[in-house]
């Protein structure tokens, strides 16, 4: 028997294997062109489409390369967020100093430390530690806070040593 024999003999038994193991209901949607046979690799499974694995498609079919390699390190993952819901991002204060950095006025400052609501006061006196800046006991409030870490932030740029 030749090779290509041999192989599509191996192929027809395993077929008559996949075969004997389906339902009626299973042969008939085979033989109507419902369902097909196709071959699954050691890795790979079987997923059978829905309006969720359909959305989940489309949304990495929209990934950028930089998402794409991401998601191949495992660095980052699609997630399923209800509508409504959002992506929480920790906040990262020495990444918050690098953008404060580079503001020009305290008015620009303010309206970064207002724009971020995970900058509520315990994060705003932490971040004010982070720039090497005193909080007086006075200030206590978002707002007096957004203007005291403003006016040092702006006045002292010379002397920051975190830069």
């Amino acid at each position: 028997m030749s090779e290509s024999a041999e192989a599509i003999a191996t192929l027809l038994a395993q077929l008559s294997k996949v075969v004997k193991g389906l339902s009626d209901e299973d042969l008939k949607r085979l033989a109507s062109g419902e369902i097909k046979p196709v071959l699954v690799r050691p890795g790979q499974r079987v997923v059978e489409s829905n309006a969720a694995v359909n959305s989940a498609l489309k949304a990495a079919s929209m990934l950028d390369p930089a998402q794409v390699q991401q998601l191949e390190d495992r660095q980052g993952k699609l997630a399923f967020v209800p509508k409504g819901g959002k992506v929480v991002v920790p906040l990262d204060l020495a990444e918050a100093v690098i953008e404060i950095a580079k503001l020009g006025s305290e008015e620009e400052v303010v309206r970064y430390l207002d724009s971020d609501s995970r900058l509520n006061p315990p994060n705003l006196k932490k971040l004010a530690a982070e720039m090497g800046i005193d909080i007086p006991t006075t200030v206590k409030t978002a707002s007096q806070l957004h203007a005291h870490i403003a006016e040092r932030a702006i006045r002292d740029r010379g002397r920051w040593t975190w830069r």
